[in-house]
């Protein structure tokens, strides 16, 4: 295990300690995917407005050697040590300034940890460039157009959800945690429909546009991309801007490419404003040293646990490629469209009406589905719960029972199931979206601690996992926007009820889920899809609460009870307004506290009964 604090190489040996180590430390990040480029952009002198950088920080991130072999490629980590050589002997970035992680450091977990909550956004300042790199394997998110996924050393390509880091998240990051002027990202392997810059002072350069391949060359021991980019960086020395450099590059990988593989590799430039005028060699004016007094938070370095490696099997070809041949993934990625959560988020109501639109058929519900989560039971005993996975079950009883949902048409996790990995596989190709079509009913219930949006930098809401870490959220814990995302975008279905017995109360208090302070979710900052309630079990200054004499948390025992209500043909919105008294008088009575449950959708159409018989019920071998 490295301490970042302590792995800090001296300049003399960068060459020979960037290559060996995996741990250096950063500034600036940079991320270069693909770059589009404006005759304005590609020409002109550099302004005054692109003034020098304060600071420069880097991240950058290789893999030839996978857990799983099959994966491997010959050059990746190789990329990354190239590439960090190049920032700090031609960049003018300090040699601490660097985090370098390759092969089995290159985890999903040590990805994001660096940048997330504990290494880059506590030394990234306003005014500095900060450059994140990435050779290695990528694949687009056929659920989520314009995302994709970025291939970690301990990636599962049948568990993308679960082990991968979405490029989404890392946009997301440099735009709401990562405080810097500008942001630079070059991804060696991804296509250009994966990511998309978030904001201003963001340039993403790719190695190949959509349902193209990115190559390696075993002539020069590289990615065809990684070597031209270091040549034409390089080739003006320190005044060579981003843009001018990118047009040369471009021209080169595509000449290489057809020349020795007779196909088309396309690099792409996106870019935000006028930041494709910056030099990213240009001196810092303040180079901040990372090993004299006021060092942050520093990042360990935790090595994947893996079996011995094996060289990759040598080939008769001069010139190998990365994504087909390597990877045995098809070369054609899904096809993307872009597309933004347009739905308007509707204002919590503590008695939300919903309206009756005869201009929407009201079409039968052809089968129904569930998912539901219960955790009492945490890695961290200090997190425990009475009741939370017994509200699960008997939420589940109560769908077969009194609602007739099939028992195979409901997912259910709880405790050490409800890890987060099980929980995002769920919400991916191993649940919801691969068996929902149109048509159909969907119920997802959670039950556990949550955290709120307060106390994240980037101002999320998570869920806790059974093992997630409340002091290292970022990796570990659920995410409620790629959540709510993923049900907008991957379950095909307009009838969907969500319901969170979730709070984010302090920690200690008997009784009381959650973990940090005392907020639920604000539904007005939820981006429901069209057709979508989602039910809260308390509004967002308030503790939910389990009960003091029964089995069961007070909202959702009383949530079981309404919907019972004339044999389960009560509709959900009479339902909520019934519960949501019955909640606030307990909680009152037996606490001396408030806990009002919220109703919030994007609902038109008929009322929303659960008990309403399936038409066109599936069999799970279907």
């Amino acid at each position: 295990m490295l301490n970042l604090s302590r792995d800090v190489f001296g300049l003399s040996l960068a060459i020979e300690r960037l290559l060996k180590c995996s741990a250096v430390k950063l500034l600036h990040v940079v991320l270069i995917t693909g770059l589009i480029v404006t005759p304005a952009q590609a020409s002109g002198p550099v302004t005054q407005s692109q003034a020098p950088f304060r600071d420069k920080w880097a991240v950058v991130v290789g893999v030839s050697r996978y857990l799983n072999h099959s994966l491997d490629t010959h050059y990746g980590a190789k990329d990354a040590s190239d590439f960090a050589r190049f920032l700090v002997e031609k960049g003018n970035f300090a040699p601490d300034h660097i985090l370098l992680l390759t092969d089995e450091k290159a985890s999903s977990k040590n990805i994001t940890d660096a940048i997330g909550d504990r290494w880059l956004p506590s030394r990234a300042q306003p005014d500095d460039l900060v450059v994140f790199f990435a050779s290695s394997h990528a694949r687009a998110d056929e659920y989520s157009p314009g995302d994709g996924f970025l291939f970690a050393c301990d990636t599962d390509p049948d568990k993308l959800y679960a082990s991968g880091v979405k490029f989404g998240d890392i946009i997301r990051i440099f735009s709401m945690r990562v405080h810097c002027k500008q942001a630079v990202l070059f991804l060696d392997g991804a296509s250009s429909d994966m990511v998309t810059p978030a904001g201003a002072g963001q340039i993403i350069v790719s190695s190949n546009a959509k349902a193209q391949q990115a190559w390696e060359s075993r002539r020069y021991a590289n990615g065809v991309f990684t070597r031209q980019l270091i040549t034409a960086l390089q080739a003006g020395g320190a005044k060579t801007r981003l843009s001018d450099a990118f047009q040369t590059l471009k021209q080169q990988v595509e000449a290489e490419v057809r020349s020795d593989f007779k196909v088309a590799q396309t690099p792409v430039m996106i870019s935000r404003g006028s930041s494709a005028e910056l030099v990213l060699t240009s001196a810092p004016l303040q180079a901040v040293s990372t090993s004299q007094g006021g060092e942050k938070a520093s990042l360990n370095v935790q090595t994947a646990k893996a079996p011995p490696l094996q060289q990759p099997p040598i080939r008769k070809q001069t010139l190998e490629t990365r994504s087909s041949e390597s990877v045995k993934i098809p070369a054609k990625t899904q096809p993307i469209v872009v597309k933004e959560l347009t739905a308007t988020p509707i204002a919590p109501s503590t008695n939300l009406s919903v309206k009756e639109d005869t201009a929407t058929p009201d079409t039968p519900v052809r089968d129904k589905w569930a998912l539901v989560i219960g955790i009492s039971k945490f890695n961290n005993p200090e997190y425990n719960l009475k009741f939370a996975d017994k509200d699960a079950r008997d939420f589940y009883d109560f769908l077969i029972n009194v609602e007739k949902f099939q028992p195979d048409h409901i997912k259910l996790l709880l405790n050490e199931e409800a890890t987060r990995a099980n929980i995002m596989s769920a919400f991916g190709s191993k649940w919801l979206p691969s068996v929902v079509e149109p048509g159909d009913l969907v119920v997802i219930y959670i039950s556990t601690h949550g955290t709120p949006a307060d106390v994240d930098r980037g101002h999320r809401n998570y869920i806790v996992a059974c093992d997630t870490d409340a002091g290292d959220l970022y990796p570990t814990g659920v995410n409620m926007d790629e959540i709510y995302a993923r049900i907008k975008e991957g379950v095909q279905s307009e009838r969907v009820l969500i319901v969170l017995d979730t709070c984010y109360s302090g920690a200690g208090v008997p009784g009381g889920k959650g973990l940090v302070r005392y907020k639920n979710f604000d539904l007005n900052q939820v981006p429901l899809g069209k057709g979508h309630l989602i039910i809260s079990s308390s509004s967002n200054n308030q503790r939910s609460w389990e009960s003091k004499s029964g089995t069961n948390s007070v909202f959702t025992r009383h949530l079981i009870d309404a919907l019972k209500a004339s044999d389960g043909k009560v509709d959900v919105v009479s339902a909520f307004n019934k519960l949501k008294g019955a909640v606030q008088w307990e909680v009152k009575r037996d606490r001396g506290e408030e806990q009002v449950p919220v109703l919030g959708g994007n609902w038109s159409g008929r009322q929303l009964i659960l008990s309403v018989p399936a038409q066109s019920p599936r069999s799970m071998k279907d």
